[in-house]
């Protein structure tokens, strides 16, 4: 499962704070929220190899979503999404949120 949703520059770092199968679920769960945000607006299938997760800071529990294909004029490679997650005993909680919707609320 690894190798199907994690990209070569996701590689799991020993100095982390966590499992590799925990990193792993979250980096898939963060993937699935990038799809389930983005998807209803860019009208188009996409999949995990068109994102890259990075975790910025596991105490906070952030993460940026790196789209790595052009989706739309908008979400286009290169664009960066932040999200948020949580890990709870067993369980993996992702979220993202797009700033300008944030914004407007």
């Amino acid at each position: 499962v690894v190798s199907r949703v994690c990209r070569a520059d996701e590689a799991y770092c020993s100095d982390w704070p966590l499992s590799p199968e925990i990193y792993a679920t979250l980096v898939f769960s963060a993937k699935e929220s990038l799809f389930k945000c983005l998807h209803p607006l860019v009208g188009k299938m996409f999949w995990f190899e068109d994102a890259r997760i990075d975790i910025t800071d596991f105490r906070s529990g952030l993460f940026t979503a790196t789209l790595m294909t052009d989706l739309t004029d908008e979400f286009c490679s290169a664009v960066e999404l932040r999200g948020r997650f949580y890990l709870t005993s067993g369980l993996v909680h992702t979220g993202i949120t797009l700033a300008s919707v944030a914004e407007n609320a």
